[in-house]
């Protein structure tokens, strides 16, 4: 197994493993803990929730769109003309529950993941991203990934620091 190999097998494994601490970061916890936030203007446990699993679903499309062809620019013109916080009322973010969320963000990772192995070189395909500034970035699978891992990473570190906070 060469370098390249090794450091695609650990991108991959990341993406994946990142599940686990968010399972961790909110086992144990009752629905109505879900519910809580620092202060009116921040997200629950919950909206963080959903908030990652309909991330991680939109940004799925710019992989397959990168292993079918990076041709034509990836954006997301329809999902920045809001913000986030508008998206997470229109999606109703804070009455939902969380399991049907969670179980999404589990099937889309391994759904990529899947295809991703069985296409030799996938996490080196690009693909331009027209961002919401207008400039365009060309980027590899393997970026998408690690940003989608960091997203997961840093919105479980907030869901931690929220436990912490109310104790529980």
């Amino acid at each position: 197994m060469d370098e390249n190999e090794v450091e695609q097998g650990l991108i991959l494994h990341n993406y994946i493993g990142c599940l686990n601490l968010l399972k961790n970061s909110i086992e144990g916890l009752r629905d109505s803990e879900l519910d809580f936030s620092r202060d009116q203007d921040d997200w629950t446990i919950r909206e963080i929730i959903h908030h990652m699993a309909d991330g991680d679903h939109i940004w799925k499309t710019c992989i397959q769109r990168a292993l079918g062809t990076g041709e034509y620019p990836f954006h997301l013109k329809w999902y920045w003309e809001s913000d986030q916080v508008q998206w997470s009322r229109l999606w109703k973010y804070s009455s939902r529950d969380i399991e049907t969320s969670i179980a999404l963000l589990e099937a889309n990772r391994n759904h990529t993941v899947e295809i991703l192995r069985k296409i030799p070189g996938s996490l080196s395909k690009t693909i331009n991203i027209e961002w919401s500034s207008g400039d365009q970035q060309e980027v590899n699978i393997a970026w998408v990934l690690e940003m989608q891992t960091s997203h997961i990473e840093g919105h479980t570190e907030e869901i931690r620091t929220l436990r912490e906070a109310f104790n529980f």
